[in-house]
């Protein structure tokens, strides 16, 4: 019998991708008791948590590249908007009400890198008990709404509750083909390597060829832990779990 998955899914699933990606920036909005920041950090050249609880920062695995921001989301992006500084991969996990989850999208809309990822938690809670505002809220419905206009990126959402939407900033499919915006360039490390006789077999862009990528990057024989759970995770809802 399939066992349930834990409702923090999504932290192995977010650390998945920033395995791959290998941000150069990533923010957190929302840190809580630092259970996906801790699994995200190692694989992102920077990483700042942003909370208005300061005992947040206690939960925090303090390195080099971390950074622990005490206040609201928006005195944060005002910061962004001063230094100029770029985000690769953005996860939005802090109020949940509509309302916030729709001013956070937009603060920090302008300051993430084209083709760069936003990522919404509790997206899609598994029925109306977690609506209250402690668990998933109404955030939902920011979801829905910024669905409605995607000129300038594309959303999906995981359907395993509490949900996980994936939204990608772009103005073209390809993001080696994306023009600069503003002076400001997509991650040139998210091309891929092949044109430049890397010998990797697989098919670029698959996961197989991430995966061989990632290895001889690090070094590796086997996957780490990490990407086995995640890559369980995604096992079971491509089979229908629920």
């Amino acid at each position: 019998m399939t066992q349930p998955l834990p409702l923090n899914w999504n932290s192995e699933f977010i650390a998945l991708l920033a395995s791959m990606l290998r941000p150069e920036v990533y923010v957190e909005l929302g840190v809580h008791t630092a259970g996906t920041f801790n699994l995200v950090a190692p694989f992102a050249g920077r990483a700042v948590g942003v909370d208005i609880d300061p005992t947040a920062e206690r939960h925090m695995t303090h390195a080099a590249n971390t950074h622990f921001h005490c206040g609201t989301t928006r005195s944060f992006a005002d910061q962004l908007g001063e230094s100029g500084t770029m985000i690769d991969m953005l996860f939005i996990d802090a109020d949940h009400s509509r309302e916030a989850v729709l001013q956070d999208f937009r603060d920090y809309f302008p300051h993430v890198r084209p083709q760069g990822l936003i990522l919404l938690h509790d997206s899609h809670p598994g029925d109306e008990s977690m609506f209250v505002p402690h668990e998933a809220g109404n955030g939902y419905l920011a979801v829905e709404e910024l669905s409605r206009d995607t000129v300038d990126y594309e959303m999906v959402t995981i359907a395993l509750s509490p949900g996980l939407t994936i939204c990608r900033k772009r103005t073209r499919q390809l993001a080696w083909q994306e023009p600069t915006s503003n002076g400001v360039a997509p991650p040139s490390n998210w091309r891929g390597p092949d044109s430049h006789g890397d010998g990797l077999v697989a098919p670029r862009g698959s996961l197989a060829w991430k995966v061989a990528l990632y290895e001889r990057t690090m070094g590796l024989a086997v996957l780490p832990v990490l990407l086995r759970r995640a890559a369980l995770v995604l096992h079971r809802f491509l089979r229908g779990h629920k």
